[in-house]
């Protein structure tokens, strides 16, 4: 072979020169001084550069950029590729032509800004994959020739590739019949699909054998199209077989161009369908036996005990005690007086009444130990999320069950469980008796004594005179003490002292479940407790009846220890979910206030009945109508939207009605599944509003969609106008009960207007972040399911809406897209608002009523539809405040104007007082705010009340009625209500997550834009946060239990992250680069002082337990040395 021919093979075997690479230099003719020692490491396999990410390193244990994965992909004799693969990008700037230096820039981009995923280090492939690449694409092992074509072959070559991919992806899923869930085989099928169900013809360049397209796949498009084929031609002779083991063994993740570190998952398999490594590594293979959960995942449902319908006797009175369906109730002890009755059979009375209460018991058995009779269960069953919302099911009725397991047979002749047998029989048979002598009634009247009801009774029929808002409603609830110690007795003498062990170890586990209890009863609306808190203090190995029959003096082994907790986890989960849970909720209407985020308040139900009434009466005199049973059964018959129920929420002297349209109730014509919710239902009529309100925001008028918005408006109105030597007008009125009086018919004639396409897709995204806000935790994953429309004919793609919309201000998050999408038609979408407003049906007791005006509260619906209404008002009865001089501000029906001309704003507030019946607009005169005198319709309007003649509130904030820099309203106290204490494991670290999250929530950008607001507006609301955070930290510590209470060492590190993550989140780049324009002037060391100063101020009026807290904030305020004088802020 000559000369020149072994140069030529060597370049092919090498991959030394191909035409069509993209923006590759030309490997060097001599090689520099260093070149052995180049060569040497070139031909070292490079270690991969790992990539760290919130998300996806929770998911993969290995993340590397796709520039370094394929860095270290590429064989060790591949030198040259390598260092053009390293070097693509770095010349962008070079002599090249502009179409080269663009598609150079997105091929580096590319590498750059996309993660490649492992679940896991992977040995070379075996699959036969590359003899199946072969035959796929008809041609011969040609591992060895390069894609001498270039660009237009390498085009071709990659669409090939991806075809095998989804290919082989349905192969390797053919043997076990199951579907390929891998993101790339969304929209195909396995075999032909006709046309009416959705089949999409075939392009010649997509055909996969066998394979078939149902819907197009936007992520096979973005693989197969610029830069991906000029990728692949980079990578010489191993390029392909690299494309595939990436397409097929890895999962991809894409930049998004906008937010925080935020990703859009192209390829691998969905990451909603993974379970995080930390929840893998916890699973002990030798602990975990089967599908149990562990006692720590197993959280008793408090919600079921929440607004429960009182049981009524046969004179309408209130039934106290567990409800005639408890099966303590249904299958009781048998008394003496059956003694002389006969059996049917003829049989002996004293034997068949044995064989009856046998049967009792042993059914009760089944309700307390399902597990060890092979029923559902809590520990080890599949919870059938189509009965119920719930995290697990509700036991009161087994009947079904049980019937079907046994077939009809006699309970009495059901074999019992060897370890129930005996003892534990007994001790079920002495409760059951126990259960008999129990006089409910009167331990409720000892416990918890009923108020008198005379005087709140009176007001409510008098229309809710305002008497004491304390002292009225709330203050005719059990306290909580008193509802703990009824329970407690009533527990006490139901459940027999066996049960909890003999002599000493039975006094002690006693005391301690009965404080369990306590604790239970006592905690907050969405504080919770799982079994292995309760089970937690309590002494197992020496109670005798969970030992085996016979065995109970032997050393128990592991295997026996662990059935024994197995058992007693039963028993304790049954006292909880099927004894305490109903006991509460027969007895008492348990609810929570207005004025009382989490407290949750106990009102015997005969008491809540005198109270609700009369307010109910008024309410179906003033916003229902009566439907006939057999019209409103028509109704619900022809539609999909069922109808909701109304609570009552006490609110000062008064009662609120509150609808859950987001409940789940039970299908039409079902008695066990559950069908969809109201809200759910809207889902598609609220995602069409959705896209117009984005299309076309100027329709809404001055509509906000939360307190946040204040900030944009406020910002831009400021630099219109400006400040210097200005006078600023302030006007706010409240419109009453805008909901309730919205018109129908003209909403809906509104509405009509609004929608521009005669149909709309809907699309389903997924978005997986992270649930906790402390960055410095490992926090929980939240996976959510969202949907967005898009007008037919409208040609957008799920990542512009990604990137402009959904992930703007997102961070740290996944998104993907669903290739299945719906259409509806305008007119079906338009007939179910208009069936929603017209037609909405509540059920109250066991009467039908329907609503006469306004739009229903709690409706998905119901923000959207009365921002669109009121702007509508603005525009035809308030258009002189269409100028410059002018800021309109409008959160639901909170209106708030600010002026320069003092005669608009008099026109506004006259406007609004005189009231606007064709748009159902009536003013409450008491809650309108002016900064000036004003006289309307002989009332003086009032003004900001002593020291805030400065400042005017709105919405939780003060604006300042000079410069118009915004701070918080700090005058409501609410943090000992709106505490949520996390009582489970880690507490160390959920109270640092806890300080940090109180702090974050207050950081907005309104407060802290330095750019907006003066410095010392920004140090002033600096400090009144801290300090406010330190309260919230100092009342949390003080609801924790008194030995789990923070150390030292931990509130100090609490102190100092708070103080880094308060300077990253207020002065950070990315906060910069998100949001255009927003400044935040202050050092980290101004952060600090001030932070020590805030916990000093704050801890030191409650000094217990804080002392050498105090002692290093003093020395740490020494330490920095700084001159200055606190900001004035009413903390």
């Amino acid at each position: 072979m000559s000369k020149n021919n072994k140069k030529r093979r060597r370049c092919q075997d090498h991959g030394d020169a191909v035409a069509g690479d993209v923006g590759c230099s030309k490997p060097a003719k001599k090689r520099n001084k260093g070149g052995r020692v180049d060569m040497l490491e070139l031909n070292k396999q490079p270690r991969p550069a790992e990539v760290t990410h919130l998300v996806l390193s929770q998911y993969f244990p290995c993340l590397q950029t796709l520039r370094e994965h394929l860095l270290s992909s590429l064989p060790s004799s591949s030198r040259i590729r390598r260092r053009k693969i390293a070097a693509i990008g770095d010349r962008v700037d070079g002599k090249e032509g502009a179409a080269d230096k663009t598609l150079e820039a997105a091929v580096a981009h590319l590498l750059d800004s996309t993660i490649v995923a492992a679940s896991e280090e992977r040995a070379a492939p075996s699959d036969g994959r590359w003899e199946q690449w072969a035959n796929f694409s008809q041609r011969g092992d040609e591992s060895y020739v390069t894609l001498s074509d270039g660009v237009t072959k390498a085009l071709f070559c990659q669409s090939e590739i991806v075809s095998f991919v989804i290919w082989s992806l349905f192969e390797r899923e053919k043997k076990c019949g199951g579907w390929p869930r891998h993101l790339l085989c969304d929209g195909f099928s396995r075999g032909p699909v006709s046309r009416a169900n959705g089949y999409v013809g075939l392009a010649a360049a997509d055909a996969v054998p066998g394979i078939f397209v149902t819907q197009p796949n936007p992520r096979v498009k973005i693989v197969k199209s610029s830069p991906w084929p000029e990728l692949l031609s980079m990578l010489g002779q191993a390029g392909e077989k690299m494309m595939i083991d990436l397409l097929l063994d890895h999962s991809i993740f894409i930049k998004v161009p906008t937010g925080n570190e935020n990703y859009y998952q192209l390829s691998g398999r969905p990451i909603t369908n993974l379970e995080p490594i930390i929840a893998a590594k916890s699973q002990d293979p030798g602990k975990v036996h089967g599908s149990q959960k562990s006692a720590a995942k197993i959280v008793f449902v408090r919600s079921r005990m929440l607004y429960a319908r009182a049981a009524l006797n046969a004179r309408g009175a209130v039934h106290f005690g567990l409800r005639h369906i408890h099966v303590l109730n249904r299958y009781p002890a048998i008394s003496d007086a059956d003694k002389g009755r006969k059996g049917g059979d003829g049989e002996p009375a004293d034997v068949a009444r044995q064989e009856k209460m046998r049967g009792n018991t042993i059914h009760c058995m089944m309700y307390l130990f399902p597990r060890q009779f092979g029923l559902h269960n809590a520990f080890t069953s599949v919870v059938d999320h189509t009965q119920t919302s719930q995290r697990f099911q509700d036991y009161t009725l087994r009947e079904e069950e049980i019937q079907q397991k046994y077939q009809g047979s006699s309970l009495g002749r059901v074999s019992i469980p060897k370890r129930l047998r005996g003892a534990p029989f007994h001790l079920v048979e002495k409760m059951q008796v126990l259960h008999r002598r129990c006089s409910y009634s009167a331990l409720l009247k000892h416990y918890c004594p009923a108020s008198s009801t005379d005087e709140i009774v009176a007001s409510l029929k008098d229309g809710g005179a305002k008497i004491d808002e304390h002292r009225l409603i709330l203050d005719l609830a059990t306290p909580a003490v008193h509802v703990s110690a009824y329970c407690q007795a009533v527990l006490s003498r139901l459940v027999p002292d066996k049960f909890w062990g003999d002599g000493q170890i039975r006094v002690a586990n006693k005391k301690v479940f009965l404080k369990h209890v306590d604790h239970f009863v006592k905690l907050r609306r969405f504080e919770t407790m799982n079994l292995h808190e309760l089970s937690q203090g309590l002494k197992i190995n020496e109670i005798e009846w969970l030992a085996p029959p016979g065995l109970a003096r032997q050393k128990a082994s592991q295997s026996d220890r662990r059935k024994r907790l197995e058992i007693f986890q039963e028993f304790l989960y049954y006292l909880f979910d099927s004894i305490l849970i109903p006991l509460i909720r027969s007895n008492f209407y348990v609810t929570e206030s207005s004025t009382h985020r989490s407290q949750l308040f106990f009102f015997r139900h005969d008491v809540w009945r005198q109270i609700a009434e009369p307010f109910m009466a008024v309410l179906k005199v003033n916003m229902y109508e009566e439907v006939n049973t057999d019209e409103a059964q028509q109704i619900l018959a022809s539609r999909d939207l069922n109808f909701s129920q109304v609570r009552l929420l006490p609110k000062g002297s008064s009662m609120r009605p509150i609808t859950n349209l987001r409940r789940r109730t039970l299908a039409q014509g079902s008695k066990k599944m559950l069908g969809a919710s109201i809200n759910t239902i809207l889902g598609p009529a609220h995602t069409m509003l959705k896209y117009e309100k984005t299309k076309d925001p100027s329709r809404l008028g001055s509509a906000m969609f939360s307190v946040g918005d204040i900030y944009s408006r406020l910002k831009a109105f400021k630099e219109r106008v400006g400040t210097s030597n200005q006078r600023f007008y302030f006007a706010k009125v409240d419109v009453k009960a805008a909901f309730d009086t919205i018109p129908q018919s003209a909403v809906l004639q509104l509405i009509s207007d609004i929608p521009t396409h005669g149909q709309y897709k809907l699309i389903k995204h997924a978005e997986v972040g992270r649930a906790s806000g402390d960055p410095s935790a490992p926090g929980k994953i939240a996976k959510r399911w969202r949907s967005y429309a898009r007008g037919i004919g409208d040609h957008i793609t799920f990542m512009d809406v990604l990137s402009t919309q959904i992930a703007r201000n997102k961070n740290n998050s996944v998104y993907f897209e669903s290739v299945f999408q719906k259409v509806h038609n305008t007119i079906d979408l338009m007939n179910l608002i208009t069936s929603h407003i017209k037609q909405n049906l509540v059920r109250i007791g066991k009467k039908f009523y329907r609503q006469k005006d306004g739009i229903p509260q709690g409706s998905i619906l119901s923000s959207l539809l009365c921002n669109y209404f009121y702007a509508d008002l603005e525009l035809k009865k308030l258009p002189f405040l269409q100028s410059d001089d002018c800021l309109l501000l409008r959160l639901i029906d909170d209106f708030l104007l600010i002026t320069l001309d003092v005669s608009k704003a008099r026109q506004f507030v006259e406007v609004m007082h005189a009231g606007v019946p064709e748009y159902g607009v009536t003013v409450n005169p008491s809650k309108s705010l002016v900064n000036f005198d004003l006289v309307c319709q002989g009332v003086e309007v009032p003004k900001p009340g002593p020291g805030r003649s400065t400042e005017f509130p709105y919405c939780g904030t003060l604006i300042s009625c000079s410069s118009l820099d915004v701070s918080k309203d700090r005058r409501d106290p609410t943090a000992p209500r709106a505490l949520t204490v996390d009582f489970s494991r880690h507490q160390g670290r959920n109270f640092q997550r806890k300080v940090l999250n109180a702090f974050k929530i207050q950081s907005h950008l309104m407060f802290f834009d330095s750019t907006h607001n003066s410095r010392r507006t920004v140090l002033a609301n600096l400090f009144g946060a801290l300090a406010e955070t330190a309260r919230k930290m100092w009342a949390y510590a003080r609801a924790m239990p008194q030995g789990r209470r923070p150390r030292t060492h931990v509130v100090l590190q609490t102190v100092a992250t708070l103080v880094d993550v308060a300077y990253a989140l207020l002065a950070s780049r990315s906060r910069r680069a998100r949001f255009p324009g927003y400044e935040c002037g202050i050092s980290k060391k101004l952060v600090k002082w001030l932070s020590l100063h805030a916990f000093r101020r704050v801890l030191a009026k409650r000094q217990a337990g804080y002392g050498q807290v105090l002692s290093w904030l003093n020395a740490e305020i020494r330490k920095l040395n700084f001159k200055g004088k606190l900001p004035a802020c009413n903390v």
